[in-house]
């Protein structure tokens, strides 16, 4: 697996405590301050997170597994002018290990350790309130680690045969964004890589002449529905931007399957790297019900994991990096629009 996430935080809760408690996770991200920040409008529409101005803010991703190489990207406004970082990579026994930060002169730089230790700075002066494309690709080492870090796909920073490793372990497996200050910090269209994959997914992902953005679709109309709305139409139970939990919701008893049709995207792709679909379900019995989400491209349907129920809603996710109706690179944004996704009790 080599892009292992991406996250666009559309289906995070606008008070993001909610899915992301200190206790626990949201596909990997967890709530690490006191409310973890909030939702406001994205610069290229939906949703991006936000630090809320608050010192204690933070919000982190857990990798599946440590990793000794990695790709992290997102888009980022930095709010101030403030010698300190905005994210930390932490090791597999959370133990900080390296990160990025802003310069009192406005500069990007990459520490070890901690923001006295810096590894390398960047040339170019970040205009505070603006956007720009982020990406971080690096290696874990004391004598042999490198860090290279693109801006709007554009290197700013390429150091070889550098120390990396601040801590007994050669890897990272945590990344924490907040911002020690009462402005706001903001972060969006975030994707992680592991470097095993082939081409595209070992590399940056961002070019200098095409803005990268994720974009989420909502279900738009039936297509084949089988589950029971506990009112109106089904459709109308899973369309909301933000779960509602059992406000809204369609239920089974049996095996069954809900599909439906999408919106489109807003913007006309030069490349899809992947696309996600995702549904929140939960079991209300103790019996042990399997789900699974479903995907029709053209004329090809496929199925996603199998998830053992729970009573408590989760989230399930599943990642295509090319179309099943051809077996290639996603091509255009109107294979993408009309697909038609959908869930399934299996048992």
């Amino acid at each position: 697996m080599a892009l292992i996430q991406f996250q666009g935080f559309e289906n995070f809760q606008l008070a993001i405590s909610v899915d992301l408690p200190a206790s626990g996770q949201y596909f990997g991200w967890t709530g690490t301050g006191s409310v973890a920040g909030t939702l406001v409008a994205g610069q290229l529409g939906g949703f991006q997170w936000s630090s809320n101005g608050g010192t204690n803010n933070n919000i982190e991703f857990l990798a599946p597994s440590p990793l000794t190489t990695f790709i992290v990207g997102f888009r980022l406004n930095i709010p101030a002018i403030r010698n300190q970082s905005f994210m930390e990579c932490w090791d597999s026994t959370h133990t900080t290990q390296m990160g990025l930060g802003i310069s009192a002169s406005g500069k990007l730089y990459v520490w070890r350790g901690s923001t006295a230790n810096v590894v390398a700075t960047g040339t170019t002066t970040i205009v505070f309130g603006g956007y720009y494309y982020v990406e971080l690709k690096c290696t874990i080492n004391t004598t042999t680690g490198s860090c290279t870090v693109n801006l709007n796909g554009v290197q700013e920073i390429n150091a070889t045969n550098v120390n990396t490793q601040a801590t007994g372990n050669a890897n990272v497996q945590y990344w924490r964004y907040r911002w020690t200050g009462a402005e706001t910090l903001l972060i969006d269209d975030w994707y992680l890589e592991d470097t095993t994959g082939s081409a595209p997914y070992n590399g940056f992902l961002c070019d200098p002449t095409n803005a990268l953005r994720i974009e989420t679709l909502y279900p738009t109309a039936n297509s084949s529905v089988f589950f029971t709305p506990n009112t109106s139409t089904n459709v109308s139970q899973v369309q909301e931007v933000h779960s509602d939990n059992d406000t809204t919701f369609n239920v089974t008893s049996v095996p069954a399957i809900d599909t439906f049709t999408h919106g489109s995207l807003v913007s006309t792709p030069v490349t899809i790297y992947a696309i996600n679909v995702l549904a929140k379900l939960r079991s209300d019995d103790v019996s042990n019900m399997t789900m699974r989400t479903k995907l029709t491209s053209g004329a090809t349907s496929v199925n996603g994991t199998t998830w053992l129920g729970a009573t408590v809603y989760q989230y399930i996710v599943d990642q295509y990096t090319t179309d099943p109706n051809t077996s290639a690179a996603w091509a255009t944004a109107a294979a993408v629009n009309g697909t038609i996704i959908g869930y399934e009790r299996i048992t």
